[in-house]
């Protein structure tokens, strides 16, 4: 019973991640020229704080070799990256998250400053009501004008490569026609050294990076301000698309 509730809460952990990373193969689309002509008001919307900061400790040394085993080993590899995932997320989160990173706060603010340094008029909404089906935003119920409406997803953390642990932040920003109808824009971002499909990639400040997993919490302060710096300046890359 312990045990599948424990692959149930990896599984969960992962999800984010996972969104994120089907995010990096979805179209991507440019903001076209003339679209930034007619687009003056932004309504820019709510995005919450990440539920978990978390950390990607690697694949477990020698797991690979449970390929050998076919479709069996690779499950049984899955529970245990999902486990090790689950067990390091946890960790991460309870001793960073007393110290408010503020990720969203922060990525948002920028956000903000950067749209509107470019004339754009910016006004925060909160988070999008969903449709009936509960899964897609209905726009229909958002009050107020504007030419377009700005989405981002956020998750942040660290990842273990080579051995040191690395700053990883990812957003995806998505423009919407007022209705809703029509996508105008959509990206994914990174910043971080771990290629993800077609984001763009933002590399971090070699500062942030920590030697090794067991380092990182005797470092919390560098690791927050890595955390936060991703947010900064995948929000100003984000605004240079505008």
């Amino acid at each position: 019973m312990h045990t599948t509730l424990r692959a149930l809460r990896s599984i969960c952990l992962l999800a984010f991640t996972a969104t994120l990373v089907a995010c990096a193969s979805a179209p991507k689309v440019a903001f076209k020229p003339e679209l930034k002509q007619s687009i003056k008001k932004v309504a820019l919307v709510e995005t919450p704080e990440p539920r978990q900061y978390f950390m990607n400790p690697g694949q477990a040394p020698g797991g690979a070799a449970l390929y050998m085993f076919g479709a069996l080993g690779g499950a049984i590899l899955g529970s245990i990256e999902a486990n090790r995932f689950e067990t390091a997320s946890t960790r991460f989160n309870a001793a960073v998250a007393p110290l408010k990173p503020e990720l969203s706060a922060t990525m948002l603010s920028r956000l903000e400053k950067s749209l509107a340094a470019k004339g754009y008029e910016i006004v925060r909404i909160p988070t999008i009501p969903t449709a009936a089906d509960g899964k897609e935003p209905d726009f229909s119920r958002i009050e107020g004008t504007f030419d377009a409406i700005l989405i981002t997803t956020l998750g942040g953390g660290y990842s273990v490569e080579s051995g040191a642990a690395v700053p990883n932040v990812r957003v995806v920003a998505t423009l919407h026609s007022r209705s809703g109808a029509d996508k105008l824009f959509a990206d994914g971002y990174i910043y971080g050294t771990q290629k993800v499909g077609q984001f763009v990639e933002v590399l971090p400040d070699p500062r942030f990076t920590i030697k090794s997993i067991d380092a990182v919490y005797d470092n919390l302060g560098i690791a927050v301000e890595g955390l936060r710096t991703g947010a900064d300046k995948l929000a100003e890359r984000v605004a240079a698309d505008f």
